[in-house]
């Protein structure tokens, strides 16, 4: 949790909260890259999601127990989501002069790990191999957005210098163009409003199944089968709502509009 205060802890937004937000936000970008390209309100939107995408990574590779599975799922979510991307964006089944988010969060994320594993300067070193692995793949925001993901990190306990590190690469990146990627810096206000907690009902899950506890083994495995299945269903999902809503606006662009 970046700002430590009892009314953020009580009050803020919780980690699925938090991609919920950037889901939402993620979707009014791409209707507007898509669909509505007319209408650049869309985009200065959409912008406040991409920042969020980063941070909540470098909460997944501080706070996972599987870093092998975590870097597994974003490097599948990677591949399966390429062609809905080139569809959607360019308009061909594949397209290499870009390649789709996924890879970039997928490269943050192993920058982020090989920092966590190793002292400052090789960590460096991990951020530029990340860097060159970025443009050479040609991922969406490139190396700026790794840039990103390392500065989430590194400044995580330093509320100020993550604002400064984030809003400075954002607005460089929107030097040039229509200049929307400025507006990325918002971003930090959802961000900072994070209060730590994975779901804003974990309290009451931990509190429902202690009963069960208490009461009987077998009602305590189900309950917590159920939570572990509703965990993996909205782990999954928020993975998913990016390849298949692509494709559905690809559909959506082709066949109706």
């Amino acid at each position: 949790m970046l700002l430590q205060s009892d009314f953020i802890r009580r009050y803020g937004l919780s980690g699925n909260a938090l991609k919920l937000f950037a889901v939402i936000i993620m979707l009014v970008d791409h209707v507007g890259a898509v669909l509505l390209p007319q209408y650049r309100i869309l985009r200065y939107i959409g912008r406040l999601s991409f920042p969020i995408y980063c941070f909540l990574i470098t909460e997944g590779v501080v706070h996972t127990h599987g870093i092998y599975r975590y870097g597994a799922r974003l490097l599948a979510f990677a591949v399966i989501s390429e062609i809905p991307f080139d569809l959607a964006i360019f308009g061909k089944t594949l397209e290499f002069s870009e390649q789709n988010v996924f890879f970039t969060l997928f490269i943050g994320m192993s920058v982020v790990w090989l920092t966590r594993l190793t002292d400052a300067s090789k960590g460096l070193a991990a951020l530029f191999l990340g860097m060159g692995a970025a443009l050479w793949l040609r991922t969406d925001y490139s190396a700026y957005g790794i840039i990103m993901i390392y500065c989430f990190y590194i400044f995580r306990e330093k509320p100020l210098w993550m604002l400064i590190s984030v809003g400075a690469t954002n607005y460089i990146m929107g030097i040039g163009g229509t200049g929307s990627q400025k507006y990325a810096v918002l971003a930090m206000i959802p961000v900072f409003l994070y209060s730590g907690k994975k779901s804003y009902g974990d309290r009451e899950i931990r509190a429902e199944l202690n009963l069960c506890r208490s009461d009987n083994i077998n009602n305590h495995m189900s309950a917590e089968r159920k939570k572990t299945a509703g965990q993996l269903l909205l782990q999954y999902g928020f993975y998913a709502i990016y390849p298949v809503h692509l494709l559905i606006l690809f559909f959506i662009k082709k066949y109706i509009m």
